[in-house]
């Protein structure tokens, strides 16, 4: 075998290796803080989402709460990972996502939908489709 194949079969093995890396790479998840959405639920559904997290249903909890909510899956688990049924629903972790919410929308207004989905994915850590839908549920964008 000649020095020139050696080294071709050498080269193209490390660009398949190389690709399956950077590929695998692309599929992994964003890894970043899980930030719940503030909800606007009436007291009725805030506590029997409270009596389902404290009775360990955490299926049940995300069903009614994308039932209230809309929320999309991911977001709607991220919240009820962090729902504290001591306070009636508060999120025990993260912060109050109002400033989030306006000033995505400034966002939307100086820079486009794109630049907002950007913002509000290195803001929550969330992934292109939670963050997605997180500006189109703005009112008045």
């Amino acid at each position: 075998m000649s020095d020139s194949l050696l080294w071709s079969i050498v080269l193209a093995v490390s660009v398949v290796v190389l690709a399956l890396g950077v590929l695998r790479g692309l599929r992994r998840p964003r890894q970043g803080p899980t930030v719940p959405v503030p909800l606007h639920l009436d007291e009725r559904a805030r506590s029997e989402i409270s009596a389902l997290v404290a009775t360990d249903q955490k299926i049940q909890a995300i069903k009614r709460l994308r039932e209230e909510s809309r929320l999309g899956l991911a977001e709607a688990k991220g919240v009820i990972d962090h729902w504290d049924p001591a306070t009636t629903g508060t999120p025990e972790a993260g912060p109050d996502l109002t400033d989030l919410e306006s000033t995505t929308r400034a966002v939307v207004v100086a820079q486009g939908e794109v630049a907002a989905v950007k913002h509000v994915r290195d803001h929550t850590g969330w992934g292109l489709l939670e963050a997605k839908r997180f500006v189109d549920r703005l009112d008045g964008v």
